[in-house]
């Protein structure tokens, strides 16, 4: 799925400007707050203030507009798979309760984006209030924040963004599927490089599936597969399985 790489690459380059623009602004916010201050009480009157600039800086950070950008592109992906199935004949087709599970689905993602900004909202504040009462140098508050959006907020949002995009993929692929009459058979698709899986790697092996096989692969693989996964099931003709699983 070029588009979906596109997407997620996109995502991740404009996510770094998120990122620095975030951690400005919250540096900026522990100034203000007399986070350094070497007076206790100072620090601690302030304190309860940290948490309201945290939730500003993220509120303008661009990470809640790059989101919506993201999730805007959805029909691009539905776009590219009408295509794909167009060339591999097959129709495609989706009923009102397609829409509605699309709708859903797109929820869902926004949620799961809200959730991991909320996530690190509520870590670095507990981190806030611990240096409110002990102190810290700016030098070491500025690593600190640094290592907090590169391991946990930058890191989440990332993977999220490829799980997103895989996800949605397959969603309207099966959604397609629904309306298909006749048996399914389907190429399980995605990239061969360094960061597969052990799951991805022998799907890619074996890329051509029944119904029924597709079906005892996900049970199998569930866990290692329900995060970050790029690959999908591709669904393609009967036709098109007996010539390349010939031999296989």
């Amino acid at each position: 799925m070029n588009t979906a790489l596109k997407q997620t690459n996109a995502f991740e380059a404009e996510l770094e400007t998120v990122v620095k623009r975030l951690q400005t602004l919250i540096i900026k916010n522990a100034k203000s707050g007399y986070l350094f201050s070497l007076n206790a009480e100072e620090r601690i009157k302030f304190a309860p203030d940290l948490y309201n600039g945290l939730i500003d800086a993220l509120n303008n950070s661009g990470y809640q507009e790059l989101v919506a950008k993201l999730l805007a592109q959805d029909k691009d992906l539905i776009a590219e798979i009408r295509s794909i199935r167009g060339a591999n004949g097959l129709p495609t087709s989706f009923s009102k309760t397609s829409t509605e599970v699309f709708n859903a689905f797109r929820n869902m993602e926004l949620a799961q984006f809200e959730d991991i900004q909320e996530g690190f909202a509520r870590s670095l504040h507990q981190e806030l209030m611990h240096f409110a009462l002990t102190g810290v140098s700016e030098d070491v508050f500025i690593q600190t924040i640094y290592d907090r959006l590169e391991s946990g907020f930058k890191r989440y949002a990332r993977t999220y963004a490829i799980t997103s995009r895989a996800q949605f993929i397959q969603q309207v692929q099966d959604e397609a599927a629904k309306n298909y009459d006749g048996e399914l058979f389907w190429e399980y698709v995605g990239p061969e490089d360094d960061r597969m899986r052990d799951a991805c790697i022998e799907g890619m092996a074996k890329r051509y599936f029944t119904n029924e096989e597709r079906i005892d692969f996900e049970l199998a693989t569930a866990e290692e597969r329900a995060w970050n996964c790029r690959h999908t099931f591709e669904q393609i003709s009967k036709q098109d399985y007996e010539v390349n699983n010939n031999g296989r």
